[in-house]
Order: structure tokens, then C-alpha cells, then sequence
């Protein structure tokens, strides 16, 4: 996947033109998400490809280092850093990432990723309840 994961930061570069060239390298926090999710089901349903399956890592490890707030919330969007650029209210990026974080965890085999899953998915529920 060249171009596609930023092997500096982590994570994926995916604002692009038709061409392919990158436009900007702020990172949809949402998007981090799914695309992980993306490679780490294609390693449990396909393949398990250990360049689908690295690429996945690096998707939820960024996720996790990066995309959260001190309140436990996640971002909107950040820097090609991870650095917080916006963060709106309702759970895309949440949502994203407990699949992210399920999917690679069973993709991987730790255990610590489907508890992070768990977690995440209780904070949804607990934000819905209001």
C-alpha cells in the first residue's frame, strides 16, 4: 500500500486527488478507523496478509496514541502528527474505532485490542443514554 500508510506517524495519508497525490495530510479520525477495520477483516475473511495486517496495526495504534481527548471523546480530525484539529459530537470516530479495534484484535490474536473494543463500546452506550 504504497503512499497509503504514513510510515512516519502512523496511521493513513488519504486525502488524495484522482491522481493518486496526496492534497492535504490531515487525518479524518473516523476514516483512521475504518480503514483499519477495512485491512484487519480482510485478514480475517480473505487472508491474513502480513502487510494488510501491519497496515491495520498501524491504523489503531495511531488511533489510540492520537485520536482521543483527556475526556475519553474522540476527535473529528487531526494533524498528520495527531494533533487535535476538530472534534464534533456525535460517535463516527468511536464508532469506527471499536470496529477497528475489534477487527485487529481478533486479526492479531491480543486480547488488549477486543478489551479496548469492550471499553469503547461502553462509552457509546453511556453517551446515548445521555
Amino acid at each position: 500500500m504504497p503512499g497509503i500508510v504514513d510510515e512516519e506517524f502512523g496511521g493513513y495519508l488519504s486525502i488524495r486527488d484522482r491522481d493518486g497525490s496526496l492534497i492535504d495530510d490531515d487525518k479524518s479520525v473516523w476514516l483512521q478507523g475504518r480503514f483499519a477495520w477495512m485491512l484487519a477483516t480482510l485478514c480475517n475473511t480473505v487472508e491474513k496478509k502480513d502487510e494488510w495486517l501491519s497496515a491495520a496495526k498501524s491504523g489503531v495504534e495511531f488511533l489510540k496514541a492520537h485520536c482521543f481527548d483527556e475526556d475519553g471523546q474522540m476527535f473529528f480530525l487531526v494533524t498528520r502528527e495527531g494533533k487535535p484539529l476538530r472534534k464534533r459530537r456525535y460517535f463516527y470516530s468511536e464508532a469506527f474505532a471499536v470496529m477497528a479495534f475489534a477487527a485487529y484484535g481478533k486479526a492479531s490474536g491480543n486480547e488488549m485490542w477486543l478489551e479496548e473494543a469492550r471499553k469503547l463500546f461502553a462509552k457509546c452506550m453511556d453517551y446515548m443514554d445521555g
